[in-house]
């Protein structure tokens, strides 16, 4: 198997560009092309390609693997994101915490 194959957990990480088959488009062969957000299949492999959800929301099994590369700025879960500062114009800047020591 190359490093290029859809079916190994290991070789989609979360970011990488990628061609998916819809379930709806599995007779026809359709390929749609994204973004992963999230990966899907729980298992190291699968023999019909990683389940994943692309950041458009469309959910499918990959087939190829267009950039092995992680894209710039992937989906961050939320508590990974630094809030912006300050939250509220009206609160001083005392209540927001220092951030110069």
């Amino acid at each position: 198997m190359s490093s290029k194959d859809g079916r190994l957990l290991k070789n989609v990480p979360l970011g990488t560009m990628v061609q998916i088959v819809l379930k709806e488009d599995q007779k026809s062969g359709h390929l749609t092309k994204g973004i992963v957000e999230s990966l899907l299949t729980t298992d190291s492999k699968h023999p019909h390609g990683i389940k994943v959800r692309l950041k458009s929301g469309k959910v499918g099994r990959v087939k190829k693997i267009l950039s092995s590369k992680k894209v710039k700025n992937p989906v961050t879960p939320l508590s990974f994101r630094k809030p912006l500062l300050p939250c509220h114009p009206g609160i001083p800047e005392e209540y927001l915490g220092s951030s110069h020591e």
